[in-house]
């Protein structure tokens, strides 16, 4: 274990010894690099995010990164590449060098002045898929998952006041012995019909495909079950895992509907899109609105969004409604805070999860390249999603109500040390 944690403090310490040594670039066309170096120390009181027998710990994670590219007027192309290191100070088989690693590539150019292409990719590895869920918002515990993303655009600006986007993302997911692919169609054009209001039609298409195992876990821990458990194997074990899914399925999604855009003061912007969205016979509203306002030290935002998604690691999509407000204030020029609450509600069938999550966030500059932050990060998820085939066992479930009242919760305290300075290499 020694040697292990002195050759991350060692690989840590090679990454921060540039930020010692800034430089001051001005913008302008040519190559730049980024480096970085995050230095985190972070209390859990629930590691693997159970609703009883919780793991608490202290843990130190040292964040290297990496961002080197092109930038001008007409083209900008950068890649990148960051990974955390973990060290738990109690629980020493969590500790791991690749707790977390992303690499992504960014391209846009501008072969002429009306048309703009665009590339982006991603990978990311995470021991917390739980990030991954961002329309959802659904937490999870400690496991491992891969997402790949690949998303080419292009917009045409046909006059002054008119663009249409034509846009294509797939991304692929994968959580234990489930891989999810989602692919996304997007096509849009908007227009400026007055001096403070766009108004536009946006066509989305979307298919995801789930192939591969799901297994869901029963444990005690997990709610009231009635002992023996007839789905268990082995004289009704607990913990136990039943096979919900394996295969393939496919669900197809389409919604069209118009995005209005408004000024309402030069510093208040709303945007709301609202619109029919069909998938496997059912009609829904998709909607997506979002109000925002800047003020002279910071900015207010709030958002609903009412979707269809997936979730890592889970077969079969959810219907999501998410709320969502951010608020950042400029207390001092060195220091900004800022507040996140949210809430999310995601349906699948006749069962539900209620998810609420509040992120409190100071941020004090002590040098132009170096930066204390401190956060604090409270989750409570109400009721898991049950998928269909565990909500159409006997009627030994149903009597112990499952999963209905599973709550689980989750408070994080972290203090980070963030190091990142740019430099022009040619």
């Amino acid at each position: 274990m020694l040697p292990q944690r002195r050759r991350l403090l060692w690989l840590g310490l090679l990454f921060l010894a540039p930020v010692f040594f800034p430089a001051k670039v001005q913008g302008q066309a040519g190559i730049y690099a980024t480096p970085s170096l995050t230095i985190t120390e972070f209390y859990s009181d629930n590691i693997e995010f159970t609703p009883s027998n919780r793991l608490k710990d202290w843990v130190t994670r040292i964040g290297p990164g990496l961002q080197v590219g092109y930038e001008s007027a007409p083209l900008t192309l950068l890649g990148g590449y960051n990974f955390d290191a973990e060290i738990f100070a109690h629980l020493s088989d969590f500790t791991t060098s690749m707790a977390r690693q992303k690499a992504f590539l960014d391209f846009r150019y501008l072969p002429v002045r009306p048309l703009t292409l665009s590339l982006k990719g991603e990978y990311i590895e995470t021991q917390t898929p739980g990030e991954l869920n961002v329309l959802s918002g659904v937490p999870t515990g400690r496991s491992q998952a891969q997402r790949f993303l690949f998303e080419p655009s292009v917009a045409y600006r046909f006059d002054r006041l008119t663009t249409g986007t034509l846009g294509y993302t797939f991304t692929k997911d994968e959580a234990g012995d489930l891989t999810t692919d989602t692919h996304v169609g997007k096509l849009a054009i908007d227009r400026q019909i007055t001096r403070l209001d766009h108004l536009g039609l946006e066509y989305i298409f979307t298919q995801f495909l789930f192939r591969g195992e799901e297994l869901f876990i029963l444990s005690k821990g997990d709610t009231k079950l009635p002992s023996p458990l007839p789905v268990c194997t082995g004289a009704g074990a607990i913990p136990c895992s039943i096979s919900v899914f394996r295969g393939r399925d496919t669900v197809l999604v389409h919604s069209i509907g118009p995005r209005w855009t408004r000024e309402l003061t030069p510093l208040t912007t709303v945007s709301l899109r609202v619109g029919p969205r069909f998938s496997e016979g059912s009609v829904d509203a998709e909607v997506d609105a979002t109000i925002r306002h800047r003020f002279k030290s910071g900015e207010v935002s709030f958002t609903y969004a009412r979707t269809q998604a997936s979730v890592v690691g889970e077969s079969g999509t959810v219907d999501t409604d998410g709320v969502t407000l951010e608020a950042k204030y400029r207390i001092l020029p060195p220091l900004e805070i800022s507040a996140a609450p949210s809430f999310h509600t995601n349906k699948q069938g006749t069962a539900q999860s209620d998810v609420y999550r509040i992120k409190l966030e100071a941020n004090y500059r002590l040098y132009s390249w170096l930066s204390l932050v401190g956060s604090y990060e409270w989750v409570h998820q109400n009721g898991i999603l049950l998928p269909p085939a565990v909500l159409a066992f006997p009627a030994e479930l149903a009597a112990a109500d499952f999963g209905r009242h599973v709550n689980t919760t989750q408070n994080v305290f972290a203090l980070s040390l963030v190091g990142k300075f740019r430099t022009r290499l040619y």
